[in-house]
């Protein structure tokens, strides 16, 4: 019987019973199936960039697709300290423009549990780099 009650002890310590978030892995293809959906087949992935290096070639893809109403996402992953935070832009084959975030838990947790917020977006997209939102509708106020 003391064999028995090792055994399940061990196995409840070395198996996790949540889904726990794997390095990227699952917040990427979460990210990806969402803005897929949104932006469409033929949506053209212009950049799923990790914690912010150079997004200039990204954000030159976006401008263009917008301009030209083709289809396109781009994903930028923000510094943050227990869930993956992601922003992302999304334009589907209509010309209709979205905002979304993402986190991989709203509660903060390491468990993963992905939750977008998605807002459409009724001007043209511009990016803040230093803000606290990437991503906006509309010209950034400088103020």
């Amino acid at each position: 019987m003391n064999r028995l009650f090792l055994a399940l002890l061990m196995f409840a310590l070395l198996v996790p019973l949540g889904h726990t978030l794997k390095e990227g892995g699952d917040s990427e293809a979460a990210l990806e199936r969402k803005l897929a959906s949104i932006s469409g087949v033929a949506g053209t992935n212009c950049g799923l960039i990790k914690l912010m290096p150079d997004p200039t070639l990204a954000w030159a893809c976006a401008k263009a697709h917008e301009a030209s109403k083709k289809p396109f996402w781009l994903a930028l992953q923000m510094r943050s300290t227990d869930s993956e935070i992601w922003q992302a832009i999304a334009q589907n084959n209509d010309g209709n423009r979205y905002v979304i975030f993402y986190t991989s838990n709203n509660f903060g947790q390491p468990e993963f549990l992905p939750h977008f917020d998605v807002h459409e977006c009724f001007k043209p997209f511009s990016f803040n780099p230093t803000g606290f939102f990437l991503f906006e509708c509309g010209e950034i106020s400088r103020d």
